[in-house]
């Protein structure tokens, strides 16, 4: 990856943008091996992408975003999701008090400890609009070799930032992109606001459209959901019940993989398997894959799982009757095995 020191920012200035493209073409075999990415948390967060969370006030964001910076801080999966051990460079846009007490609880109910060095804080807003800001936020993620940025939250580190304006916003997707360069690699995590349906994120698409991953918390009475309602290149769809243990004076966010989600997705699961193990270069036809899947009595079912994975893109229909998988499968099924507790 390219990092925007001076001396790239340089090279961009005095060279020909027809030289630029021409040094950043490659191959379809170039492109084909260029790796997958890697997840911080398994099929929930990417390394090196743009993610927001983001619910109405109160609405538990900075529990459930604290909760995933000690689960990589430590190395401990977060909800059955293994998290890949690194650094957290944590923004406190809203101020410190408090987050203290929830670490500690944290910590306490889990029995375990951050290590001191794996969480740095900045307990005050960044300024995003501001390129020269973006750039120092990478600099000090590169220096602490941080893989996660959190962001708690956009609307305090976009002041002044006209948030309905595309052309204001753009701005400061394009400064957390130079962040991001500078970093080396660090997964940039936006806390924000919904808006007044509740139902989407606030203000303008350019950030939604910049996003690689989206997640959004709904409280419920005595709960809640989290809802991956977005990822670029994992399955996204997946929904956690949210529940709150009191611990010491504060409270624990805990997060259980949805009863219904795990039943509606179980058929597809199973075809799931049964496609990838039988695929060998020619698609297979529903009938065969459906009793292979164990459909044979309730082929019903088996073809509602099927409709559901053609839907999600996560298999092909080449022919009438004939069925294979996309690329994308293999990475769905892995997910599937963590939220249903087999790893194997």
């Amino acid at each position: 990856m390219r990092n925007y020191d001076e001396e790239a920012r340089f090279e961009e200035w005095t060279t020909p943008p027809v030289d630029l493209i021409r040094q950043s073409l490659i191959t379809t075999s170039g492109l084909k091996a260029i790796p997958k990415p890697e997840c911080l948390i398994d099929g929930v967060l990417v390394e090196d992408t743009l993610a927001e969370l983001y619910s109405r006030p109160g609405a538990w964001k900075s529990f459930i975003a604290m909760s995933w910076a000690c689960c990589i801080a430590t190395g401990t999966p977060w909800a059955g999701h293994e998290a890949k051990p690194g650094v957290v460079l944590y923004v406190l846009a809203e101020g410190a008090p408090g987050m203290g007490e929830r670490v500690a609880a944290w910590e306490q109910h889990n029995g375990l400890t951050v290590p001191e060095d794996r969480i740095v804080w900045h307990p005050a807003p960044i300024a995003l609009s501001n390129a020269e800001w973006a750039t120092g936020l990478g600099m000090v993620a590169r220096e602490r070799d941080a893989s996660l940025v959190v962001i708690d939250t956009r609307a305090r580190c976009t002041v002044g930032v006209e948030e309905n304006s595309s052309k204001e916003m753009g701005q400061v997707v394009q400064n957390l992109d130079i962040a991001r360069a500078e970093s080396n690699g660090a997964t940039v995590l936006l806390l924000h606001h919904s808006d007044a349906t509740g139902t989407k994120s606030r203000g303008s698409t350019s950030v939604l459209g910049a996003l690689d991953t989206e997640l959004k918390i709904v409280r419920s009475v005595g709960g809640g959901t989290l809802t991956l309602e977005k990822q670029k290149n994992l399955p996204d769809g997946l929904v956690w019940n949210l529940s709150a243990t009191n611990v010491a004076d504060t409270i624990v966010i805990e997060a259980n993989a949805d009863d219904g989600n795990i039943a509606v997705t179980t058929g597809m699961r199973l075809v799931a398997e049964a496609l990838l193990d039988m695929y060998s270069g020619d698609a297979v036809a529903t009938g065969v894959l459906l009793e292979a899947a164990g459909f044979k009595e309730s082929r019903r079912t088996g073809e509602r799982a099927l409709r559901d994975l053609l839907g999600r893109e996560l298999v092909d229909k080449p022919a009438k009757g004939r069925w294979a998988p996309t690329d994308a499968l293999e990475s769905w099924l892995h997910t599937r095995r963590l939220v249903d507790g087999d790893v194997s």
